[in-house]
């Protein structure tokens, strides 16, 4: 079971967004909407995609050895979804950034021993 990412009103506890695994999937509930996290093309990289097929956010991440960069975009949303979306998908960015590191640390650790 995967970790869920919550993004809350910080005054009135109203969750904004929400990033969750359903299987093999994830999924980002968002402002009464739901989008899949899924393969754009080469160019767009990965996003959450809504029922009706258009990316909601969209982002090509790099992951070096050391810290991942890259570009989030969104469509079709307003100022507090977008807000919300770009700071779920950041938690989802960094979490997987410290997996990677603890991975890699886990390698030295074994190949040094």
């Amino acid at each position: 079971m995967g970790v869920e990412i919550l993004v809350t009103d910080g005054e009135t506890g109203e969750v904004l967004a929400r990033q969750r695994r359903d299987g093999r999937r994830r999924l980002l509930d968002l402002g009464g909407r739901q989008a899949e996290w899924k393969r754009l093309d080469r160019k767009i990289g990965f996003g959450f995609v809504g029922a009706d097929g258009e990316p909601l956010l969209s982002g090509k991440v790099r992951s070096g050895l050391l810290r991942s960069s890259g570009e989030l975009s969104t469509s079709g949303l307003d100022e507090r979804e977008v807000i919300a979306a770009l700071l779920a998908s950041y938690l989802m960015i960094r979490r997987n950034e410290q997996a990677a590191s603890g991975a890699t640390a886990g390698v030295v650790a074994a190949t040094s021993a």
